[in-house]
């Protein structure tokens, strides 16, 4: 799970897209969000755009995001039951599939 930023402000006012990548089925989902959104609008986000869909994931990767680092964030993925991984820094290979998406939606954009 990562952000891509930086974006143009939709006319929604996002400026931000998540990007969840299953990696079992390499299928990504991409959620426009906003740079300003704390970790209880990204945990809504998440719920209701992945886990509503897809059910409740055994474990999740992301990068060390601070909304992914966050106390209330570690207290969602416990209650879930879901393992939380965080990617080292500078080595974004623990999250390949993620960032590759990320680096298409950049040339895509």
């Amino acid at each position: 799970m990562d952000f891509v930023v930086s974006l143009p402000v939709s006319t929604k006012g996002c400026d931000a897209i998540m990007v969840i990548v299953d990696r079992l089925t390499k299928r990504a989902k991409f959620v426009a969000t906003k740079t300003t959104d704390n970790t209880t609008d990204i945990a809504n986000v998440f719920m209701k755009n992945y886990v509503k869909d897809h059910g409740l994931p055994k474990t999740i990767i992301s990068d060390r995001d601070t909304k992914f680092t966050s106390k209330l964030w570690q207290s969602i993925v416990s209650a879930l039951g879901t393992q939380h991984n965080l990617s080292s820094a500078f080595r974004p290979q623990t999250d390949g599939q993620t960032e590759r998406t990320n680096r298409f939606i950049g040339d895509y954009l």
